[in-house]
C-alpha cells in the first residue's frame, strides 16, 4: 500500500514539474489594435484587430475569449477556422481578418473610460495571455462654432457669417447670442440634427470711432441639455482706401532720339477696390490714364519718355484715388540720353558652320548679342527660321546676353531638308547678323517583342492567358508610339534607349474554342512593326462553382433554408451564424461576400480567395441596436465571383425583447445557445508493458451556462480530468 502512495506522489510531482517548466518560457504572444477606441451607447464596435503569434516550435491551438464591463452583453470573438479556436504553426502569426471581434456597449453605459480584455489560452501548455484595451463611452452631445476672424472697413456697414454645428448624436435646438452692441443677428435660435451645421449672419454697423481690432463673443446654448459653447471673434477694422506707387525702374539710358519705357506699379493696400487717375508731363506718355485695382492687388502703368538731346531729363506722374481724392502720390523718373549705338551677334561653338541634326529632335544653338556701343540700347532680335528665346534684349554698353535659337525639325523641316538661317540683332539703323546651314536626318527606330509561356499550347476555355508586349526605342530620339493588341490601343512616348512593357490578359471564358492568332502592331510617325502569336483554346464544360453550407448543410440541396438557419437574439445583444464557403469548381477563384439585411448585421469577411476544393468559414454577426424593431428579419448572404459562380443562403434573426431568452448568470458567457447537460467523453488507449486496453471516462458537467473567461472553473474541470487519468494509470500499473 505504501508503494502505491509513493508512486502516486512521484507521478504527480513529475506532472507538476513538467507543467512549471512549460510555463517558464512564453510560448505565445498577442497584440491588440487599437488600444483605445470610443463609441456611443448601443453602438457596435467593429474596429478592434487581434493578432496572435506562436512563439514555440510546434503547432498550437489557442482558445480566444472576451472580458467586457458588467452589463455590456456577451460581445463576439471568432476565427476564420471556426468558433473561437485558432491553430497556428511554429513561429506563425495570424493575419488581418483571421480573428473577428464585435462589441456592443450597454444602452445604459455611462460616459467615460471602460476596460475590456481579450484572453488567449494555449490549449496544449495551459499558458494564458491577456491584453487590455480601453473603450471610451462618449457623451454624444456637443456644439461646434466655426467663426474666423474678419477684416472690415471703418465706418462701412458689413455682414459677418459664422457656423453653428451639432457635434452630438441627437437633434437639439440651440439659442444663439453675441456680445456686440453694434451687431444684429438675423436669427437667434437654430434646430440641428446630429452632425448638422447651419450658417448664421450677423449684420454689422460699426461706428467710425471703432478702429483696429474689435472683439465680440458668440455664445450658443442648448434649450434642452447641458451642451453650450462660446467663441471670441476678432474684427480687424481698417482704412479701406490706401495705396502705394513705386517705379520698377526709376532711371533709363537711351541713345538720343530713342524712347525709354518705364513701369510704375500701383499697389492697393486697402480692403476695397479703388480707381486711380494718372497725370503726367507733356513729354511723357502713359498707356492708361485710369486704372482700377482690386483690394491687396496691384496694376502696372507703362510710361514712355523720349529725349532729343544729350543729357538727363526728369519727369513725374501723379496718382490720385477716386474714392478718397485727398489721397495723392507723386513719383519721378529720369532719362539719360547718350550718343552712339553698335551691336555684334557672335555664335557659340558648333553654331558657326553647317550642321546635321536628327529629324524630329529640337535643335538648339546659342548666340551672344553684345552691345559694342557706348550707350544703353534695346535690340530687336529676329530669325528667318526657328524660334529665339528672346525677341528683344536691353543692354548697357559692353554688356552681352546669350540667346538660344530653337529649330523644331518635326514641324519646320522634312527629312533631308537643308535650312539656311539668318539670326539678326537690330536697333534703329544699327544691326548685326550670322548665317547657319542646317540639314535634317532620320534618327528613329524601334523593336517589338511578345512574351508568353502559353504561346501555341492548349488551354481550357476557362483559363486566362497573360501576354507581355515589350517595346523599345532603338533610335536616337524620343518618339511617340501607338500599340494595338487584343483590341486595345495604347499611346505612349519613349526616350532614346527606353523600353516599356505592357501586360495583357486574354480571357478564354465565353470564347469559341480553336486556334487563335493575335497580332501586335506598333506604329509611330516614322516606324511600323508587327508581331504575331498563336493560342489553341480547348473546350471545358465547367470551371467555376461555389457552395455555401450552414452547420455543414449544403444550402443548394435542402427544401427550406430559413427553417434550418433561424436564431433568436435580444435587443442590444448579439448572435452569430457560422457559414462555410467552398470552391467546388475546377479552378481557383475569388469571391465577394455580401449580406442584405439591417444595418446592425456584420460580416467577418467581404472578399475571399479559394483554391480548388478549398473551404473557409465566415461569420455573420447580428447585434440589434437599442430601438431596433422586434420581429423576424431575413438576412440574405450571397457569395459571387467574377467568373459568375454564385450561391446564396437565407438566415432568419428573430429579434425579441430583453429577458425573452433564458437569462445567463451575471458575468458568464455560454459556449452555445443551448441549455442542459454537456457530456465530454475522454477516450484513448492506455498502454502497459503487457497489453493495451481501451478505457472511456465519462464526466458530466452540471446543467447551466459557463464562460470561457471563468479560468478557475475550467481549471477545476481540467484538474478532475487529470486526476481521473492518473487514477486509471495507477490501477493499470498495479493490475498488471
Amino acid at each position: 500500500m505504501k508503494g502505491k502512495y509513493l508512486f502516486i506522489g512521484i507521478l504527480m510531482a513529475v506532472l507538476l514539474a513538467a507543467n512549471m517548466s512549460a510555463a517558464s518560457a512564453a510560448s505565445m504572444d498577442m497584440d491588440v489594435y487599437p488600444l483605445s477606441t470610443s463609441a456611443c451607447p448601443c453602438t457596435t464596435i467593429s474596429e478592434v484587430r487581434v493578432f496572435v503569434t506562436n512563439l514555440g516550435s510546434v503547432s498550437d491551438t489557442y482558445d480566444l475569449s472576451l472580458v467586457l464591463p458588467a452589463g455590456w452583453g456577451k460581445g463576439f470573438i471568432g476565427t476564420y477556422q471556426g468558433g473561437h479556436m485558432l491553430t497556428l504553426g511554429p513561429q506563425e502569426t495570424s493575419k488581418e481578418g483571421d480573428i473577428t471581434v464585435y462589441i456592443t456597449p450597454s444602452c445604459t453605459a455611462e460616459a467615460g473610460m471602460n476596460e475590456a480584455k481579450i484572453v488567449a489560452k494555449n490549449e496544449r501548455t495551459g499558458e494564458v495571455i491577456e491584453k487590455t484595451f480601453m473603450i471610451e463611452i462618449l457623451t454624444c452631445r456637443g456644439i461646434g462654432i466655426t467663426a474666423p476672424s474678419m477684416d472690415m472697413c471703418e465706418g462701412v456697414a458689413d455682414s459677418y457669417t459664422f457656423s453653428v454645428g451639432n457635434v452630438g448624436k441627437v437633434a437639439e435646438s440651440f439659442d444663439v447670442a453675441v456680445s456686440a452692441p453694434w451687431g444684429e443677428l438675423t436669427r437667434q435660435s437654430v434646430t440641428l440634427g446630429p452632425n448638422e451645421a447651419q450658417d448664421i449672419t450677423l449684420l454689422l454697423d460699426i461706428p467710425e470711432e471703432y478702429k483696429d481690432v474689435q472683439k465680440l463673443d458668440i455664445e450658443v446654448k442648448s434649450q434642452s441639455s447641458y451642451a453650450e459653447a462660446k467663441k471670441t471673434v476678432e474684427l480687424n477694422v481698417r482704412d479701406c482706401y490706401k495705396f502705394t506707387v513705386y517705379p520698377a525702374d526709376a532711371v533709363k539710358s537711351v541713345c538720343i532720339g530713342d524712347e525709354a519705357r518705364f513701369v510704375f506699379v500701383i499697389e492697393n493696400n486697402g480692403l476695397k477696390a479703388d480707381t486711380y487717375t494718372i497725370a503726367t508731363n507733356d513729354n511723357v506718355e502713359v498707356d492708361k490714364a485710369v486704372v482700377t485695382v482690386a483690394p491687396q492687388g496691384q496694376e502696372s502703368v507703362k510710361v514712355t519718355a523720349k529725349s532729343f538731346e544729350a543729357g538727363t531729363t526728369s519727369f513725374q506722374i501723379e496718382v490720385a484715388s477716386e474714392e478718397k481724392p485727398e489721397q495723392k502720390q507723386t513719383v519721378r523718373g529720369k532719362l539719360n540720353a547718350k550718343e552712339c549705338k553698335s551691336v555684334a551677334v557672335v555664335p557659340s561653338e558648333g553654331a558657326e558652320s553647317a550642321q546635321a541634326v536628327c529629324y524630329g529632335k529640337p535643335a538648339q544653338f546659342q548666340f551672344k548679342v553684345q552691345n559694342t556701343g557706348t550707350i544703353f540700347a534695346v535690340y530687336e532680335l529676329s530669325s528667318d527660321f526657328g524660334t529665339l528665346s528672346e525677341t528683344s534684349v536691353s543692354l548697357e554698353s559692353g554688356e552681352s546676353k546669350t540667346v538660344t535659337l530653337t529649330v523644331n525639325t518635326a514641324s519646320e523641316m522634312e527629312i533631308g531638308d537643308t535650312a539656311y538661317i539668318t539670326v539678326k540683332a537690330v536697333s534703329d539703323t544699327v544691326e548685326s547678323e550670322h548665317n547657319l546651314e542646317l540639314t535634317a536626318t532620320n534618327c528613329y527606330g524601334a523593336s517589338l517583342e511578345i512574351t508568353s509561356d502559353d504561346d501555341g499550347r492548349q488551354i481550357c476555355v476557362c483559363d486566362n492567358v497573360d501576354y507581355v508586349v515589350i517595346v523599345k526605342n532603338s533610335g536616337q530620339l524620343k518618339d511617340e508610339f501607338e500599340l494595338e493588341f487584343l483590341g486595345e490601343t495604347k499611346t505612349f512616348s519613349l526616350e532614346q534607349g527606353e523600353q516599356k512593357e505592357f501586360s495583357y490578359v486574354y480571357g478564354t471564358l465565353g470564347k469559341e474554342p480553336g486556334m487563335k492568332e493575335f497580332t501586335a502592331v506598333l506604329t509611330s510617325k516614322y516606324v511600323t512593326l508587327q508581331k504575331t502569336v498563336n493560342l489553341n483554346v480547348e473546350e471545358l464544360e465547367a470551371c467555376f462553382d461555389v457552395d455555401i453550407s450552414v452547420n455543414g448543410v449544403d444550402q443548394k440541396n435542402i427544401q427550406s433554408q430559413t427553417i434550418q438557419n433561424t436564431k433568436k437574439v435580444e435587443v442590444c445583444d448579439g448572435i452569430s451564424f457560422s457559414l462555410s464557403v467552398k470552391n467546388v469548381g475546377s479552378k481557383a477563384d475569388s469571391y465577394m461576400v455580401t449580406a442584405e439585411g439591417p444595418e446592425w448585421v456584420f460580416l467577418s469577411a467581404n472578399n475571399i480567395i479559394l483554391d480548388v476544393g478549398e473551404e473557409r468559414e465566415i461569420y455573420v454577426y447580428a447585434a440589434p441596436e437599442y430601438g431596433a424593431d422586434l420581429g423576424v428579419y431575413t438576412l440574405n448572404v450571397k457569395v459571387e465571383s467574377p467568373k459568375d459562380a454564385k450561391d446564396e443562403v437565407g438566415l432568419v434573426v428573430n429579434v425579441v425583447e430583453r429577458g425573452t431568452i433564458t437569462e445567463i448568470p451575471s458575468g458568464a458567457e455560454p459556449l452555445t445557445n443551448q441549455t442542459g447537460n454537456v457530456t465530454n467523453e475522454i477516450i484513448g488507449d492506455i498502454t502497459t508493458d503487457n497489453a493495451t486496453s481501451n478505457i472511456t471516462v465519462n464526466m458530466t458537467i452540471p446543467t447551466g451556462a459557463f464562460t470561457i473567461t471563468e479560468v478557475s472553473g475550467r481549471a477545476a474541470i481540467i484538474g478532475l480530468i487529470a486526476l481521473a487519468i492518473i487514477a486509471i494509470l495507477v490501477i493499470r500499473f498495479f493490475v498488471k
